[in-house]
């Protein structure tokens, strides 16, 4: 938890932190390569996408929060965290098939004591397709969508009205049809294209602006976990480790966020950047499924 990202995610991170090396964790590369290989066999494309957050090792009283991210393909709904398992950094997958019918349960979490009820984790910051056009996605999207969606529908109210009173108008005959009148005409055609613009489609997208799939978030991976030795003269790359400071869940999150939809939604990344417990950290930039599963 903690860091974030300002850039989008490369191959390897600027700098040394090695003031931080004591709260280090080794990274779990038989953990890492069985997820990328079972994110490969996902070839579903992307369709929206959460930082989700629930409280630091399931306490409800905890000061941090810990990040994963939900992502939705065609036909499956998957979470991805990093995380400190078994003394060492390892990736949380849970991979489900995306039925309609159990789509809201899989953002709910469970805590580690089994007799409470289940949480909906926290939404630190969305990607989906208008919850105006697809009603699902109504209770999943962060604050600030919230306050576009509420201007939105704000207009659209009162382009109904408008519309309304152009139809009584013209029932009516006040409007009028000869073309001796041509400022009456000229008000008429303003009217209609008021009306119009209210109901502009551009602020209710169907689909999102994502042209990756899930199997590519494998490749992701890789990247990500590789990391520059700063102390060696070769600068060989090692692995990344897990460090509740510096590489941690937090920092994951916004990176893998970035990576899939940064490009067309910046300001989305950053409104997660200033969310984030610790200042953003920079990085380069690059030029058959179960019904459920989950792996450590």
């Amino acid at each position: 938890m903690g860091n974030s990202a300002a850039k989008s995610v490369g191959v390897s991170v600027n700098g040394s932190n090695s003031k931080f090396e004591a709260f280090d964790y080794p990274l779990d590369t038989n953990n890492r390569d069985a997820v990328c290989t079972h994110l490969k066999q996902i070839e579903d494309p992307i369709v929206a996408i959460w930082i989700v957050s629930r409280p630091l090792h399931f306490k409800k009283e905890s000061t941090f929060q810990h990040w994963g991210v939900i992502i939705e393909g065609g036909a499956s709904l998957i979470l991805l965290e990093f995380l400190e398992h078994g003394n060492k950094g390892a990736f949380r997958l849970k991979a489900r098939n995306a039925v309609d019918a159990e789509f809201h349960d899989f953002f709910y979490w469970q805590p580690a004591d089994e007799s409470q009820a289940v949480q909906k984790f926290g939404i630190v910051v969305s990607v989906t397709p208008s919850p105006l056009r697809q009603g699902k996605y109504a209770q999943l999207i962060d604050d600030d969508e919230t306050q576009k969606i509420a201007q939105q529908i704000k207009k659209q109210k009162k382009a109904f009205k408008a519309h309304q009173k152009l139809q009584k108008q013209q029932k009516r005959g006040k409007h009028v049809q000869d073309s001796n009148d041509a400022n009456a005409a000229d008000v008429q055609q303003t009217e209609q294209e008021d009306v119009k613009h209210e109901y502009d489609e551009d602020e209710q997208p169907k689909q999102i602006k994502c042209n990756k799939t899930i199997a590519d978030i494998a490749e992701f991976l890789m990247r990500w976990t590789e990391l520059s030795d700063t102390k060696s003269d070769d600068k060989k790359k090692k692995d990344k480790p897990y460090n509740l400071l510096v590489y941690n869940c937090q920092q994951f999150a916004v990176n893998l966020f970035e990576d899939i939809v940064g490009e067309q939604y910046a300001e989305k990344v950053a409104y997660a950047s200033k969310k984030a417990a610790i200042s953003p950290q920079k990085v380069n930039s690059p030029t058959s499924k179960s019904k459920e599963s989950e792996l450590y």
